[in-house]
C-alpha cells in the first residue's frame, strides 16, 4: 500500500495520499516499537537479567517505543492561511 501510493505520487511533492500515509499510526507503531524490542533485546543481553526481568524489559520497551509513535504520529496543524487587510 505504501509503495503503490509512492510510485503513484512520482517525482515532486507529495500528493495527499503519500501525505496522509506519513500520519498513518499503524506504520509509526510498527517502526518505532520495533526499535523498541531491540533495545530491549541489546539491554538484556548486556545485563543478563532473570527470565521475568527480560520479559519486563522487552514488552516495556515495546511499549515505549509504541507510546512515542503515538505521539509523533499524529496529523500536523493546518497552516492559516494570513488575512489580507482590507484596501
Amino acid at each position: 500500500m505504501v509503495k503503490q501510493a509512492l510510485m503513484a505520487n512520482g517525482p515532486g511533492p507529495l500528493g495527499e495520499q503519500a501525505k496522509k500515509l506519513t500520519c498513518d499510526r499503524a506504520l509509526w507503531v510498527a517502526s518505532m516499537a520495533n526499535i523498541g524490542i531491540v533495545l530491549g533485546v541489546v539491554w538484556n543481553m548486556t545485563e543478563k537479567p532473570g527470565t521475568w526481568g527480560s520479559i519486563a524489559a522487552t514488552a516495556g520497551s515495546y511499549l515505549v517505543g509504541a507510546t512515542l509513535a503515538l505521539r509523533s504520529g499524529r496529523r500536523p496543524a493546518v497552516e492559516a492561511v494570513p488575512v489580507s487587510e482590507p484596501a
